[in-house]
């Protein structure tokens, strides 16, 4: 996704340097569609790599262990040595 993310970035610049336009009635540049979306393309991919990570996270407990499966039993008392 980082990749995307960045390659969208990178072509959005590259339309808003092309056209350096300060209205938006001309809709070039800034305010044209090809940057809007390369924009948004960048944006989702973001927004998606940090979903991601964010489930992973909640995935997994402290001791970095998937969590899967029935949970482990509750730890007793120790039996007696002997």
């Amino acid at each position: 996704m980082a990749v995307v993310a960045a390659a969208a970035f990178t072509v959005a610049g590259i339309v808003v340097a092309s056209y350096p336009s300060a209205n938006p009635a001309v809709h070039r540049g800034a305010f044209g569609a090809p940057a809007q979306i390369a924009s948004m393309v960048a944006l989702c991919a973001v927004l998606a790599a940090v979903a991601v990570g964010e489930g992973r996270r909640r995935r997994r407990d402290p001791t970095g262990e998937h969590q899967g499966g029935p949970p482990a039993p509750p730890a007793g008392p120790a039996p007696p040595a002997g």
